[in-house]
């Protein structure tokens, strides 16, 4: 027979245990979630407000010790990314836009990717903090986001990267 004090031993550890193996979904934007993301083990989601940081107001994603990074905004005014086609022509001008308060000098090439079982764009834009990788984004083929690493090792997140509903 199992004691009492034995018993609830053993509720408390499978309670805790199961909390530990359930990861944080964070939705974005807050207001009106376009899109969820289960955080991987070891990743953190903080709110960005604008100003406090450059590149303006954010989800900013990180592990433990910031090995690892993933910014993602709303894309800057005058963006007009409306499909496919507008996201990937105007890549890079909108990525040395809103990339230029980090003091954006260049981009590289653009690569297409997959996002969210949608394509996205990528590229590389040379800072004055560093490399980014910066990619345009939409999680359901209508609304476009931009999301930036300067880290990288940010690929398990933008995996679980899925349209809210």
């Amino acid at each position: 027979m199992i004691k009492k004090s034995s018993l609830t031993l053993l509720l408390l550890l499978s309670v805790g245990f199961t909390a530990s193996l359930r990861a944080e979904t964070v939705s974005f934007p807050k207001d009106k979630p376009a899109f969820t993301i289960d955080l991987p083990d070891g990743w953190k989601a903080d709110w960005i407000d604008a100003g406090a940081m450059p590149g303006g107001a954010r989800l900013q994603l990180m592990t433990e010790g910031g090995a690892a990074d993933l910014s993602i905004k709303q894309l800057p005014e005058g963006a007009e990314i409306t499909d496919e086609a507008t996201a990937k022509a105007s890549l890079t001008k909108v990525a040395m836009q809103d990339m230029k308060e980090m003091e954006a000098s260049k981009c590289g090439d653009t690569e297409e990717v997959t996002v969210a079982g949608h394509k996205a764009y990528k590229t590389k834009v040379t800072t004055g903090i560093g490399l980014m990788e910066y990619t345009i984004f939409t999680p359901d083929g209508k609304t476009y986001f931009a999301m930036f690493s300067m880290n990288g090792g940010a690929a398990p997140v933008i995996a679980a990267i899925k349209a809210a509903g």
